[in-house]
């Protein structure tokens, strides 16, 4: 009886309010509906899925190398032991700003329940640019222990144009620090979709009922709008240089949780990395799967093609902050055995170049 009225909605509201604040955004990844008979019909849209249908657009990361991420020793340990990086979610990041400066940008005098529904469903790990700018001071000082800790260097095993659900970007920053923090053409972007999106609801109030998602709340900001709002930060953090890998979900079934200090729990995800048990399980769920390389564990091409729609993230070495030159060795020999053992593999340990500016010869 809708499947008509539902197909026309769709054509509305994805070039009234979708494209005209993301143009790249070409179709809808599903639509869903319900009808109970009594009401109008419940609909909500969703974005694509795939990675590669962002291309050329301002959330889409086109060289995706290697990369850096900082962190303590302690963390590096629990990294290699564990198998993966803890992806967390946007509510529990350290910085309060997280999604509040953009989403104050679209959302206008928001609801802070909904703020946190977009929060809450967003995950992330973040990064530098290994390839172009090597290992950064700023960077060590900030999040790799002041020169004391480790920057982990990896790459992705599979190319981002198969990726579904998992999305890859630098950080957009506002154009001023303390004077001004707000970039006018996102800010534009943002403030036009709220306005488009509730000129829908409210010309089509009497035709359906727009959900968030599939089982959200009438006529609230959808939920992947998230996705673009976890791109921006405050202006104040534009020293950080950050890339941001970023995953989209509706339900935490699947995910893990920890205590924070206060007793609340706090649910994370996880970005895998390449090791022996992590690669059995792999090649145990992708079993009934038909593969162009040869499914051996070991074969980076069967690796590729497995993790296609989700990466995970393979180590090529560690680089030990700029402050430790005179424990290095022991360091560099403790960090490569046990990364041997653990995964039955051989990582280069590296000295931070930096050392030589902040230990110089005598």
């Amino acid at each position: 009886m809708y499947k008509e009225l539902i197909k026309e909605l769709e054509t509305e509201y994805l070039e009234e309010v979708v494209r005209p604040s993301f143009p790249f955004i070409k179709h809808f990844e599903r639509v869903s509906w319900s009808d109970d008979s009594v009401s109008a019909p419940k609909v909500s849209f969703r974005i694509p899925e795939t990675f590669s249908d962002f291309e050329g657009s301002d959330y889409y990361y086109p060289n995706a190398d290697k990369f850096i991420h900082y962190t303590s020793f302690r963390n590096t340990v629990n990294i290699i032991n564990d198998g993966f990086f803890r992806m967390n979610s946007l509510q529990y990041l350290d910085d309060p700003q997280e999604l509040l400066y953009a989403g104050n940008e679209i959302l206008g005098t928001y609801e802070k329940d909904e703020l946190k529904d977009l929060k809450d469903q967003i995950f992330c790990i973040s990064f530098c640019d290994y390839s172009k700018n090597g290992d950064n001071f700023d960077s060590w000082r900030l999040y790799g222990d002041n020169g004391l800790g480790v920057g982990i260097v990896f790459h992705f095993s599979s190319p981002t144009k198969g990726w579904r659900s998992n999305y890859l970007s630098k950080i957009h920053y506002g154009k001023n620090n303390l004077i001004n923090t707000t970039d006018e053409k996102y800010l534009k972007k943002f403030s036009l979709f709220r306005e488009n999106h509730d000129k829908f609801i409210k010309k089509n109030k009497e035709k359906v009922n727009l959900l968030s998602n599939p089982f959200g709340r009438q006529g609230k900001i959808p939920e992947w709008i998230g996705v673009f709002l976890g791109f921006h930060k405050n202006g104040l953090y534009a020293i950080e240089n950050e890339v941001r890998f970023l995953r989209f979900h509706e339900s935490f079934d699947q995910h893990s949780f920890v205590l924070n200090n206060r007793n609340e729990k706090t649910y994370f995800d996880k970005l895998y990395i390449k090791t022996e048990a992590n690669l059995k399980c792999i090649k145990e769920k992708t079993k009934d799967q038909i593969f162009k390389a040869k499914p051996n564990i070991w074969n980076s091409k069967w690796l590729e093609e497995a993790t296609l729609n989700e990466p995970i993230a393979v180590i090529d070495k560690l680089i030990i902050g700029y402050r430790q030159e005179k424990d290095f060795e022991i360091i560099q020999e403790s960090l490569s055995d046990g990364f041997n053992k653990k995964n039955k593999q051989k990582i280069d340990v590296e000295l931070s170049p930096l050392a030589r500016v902040f230990n110089p010869k005598q």
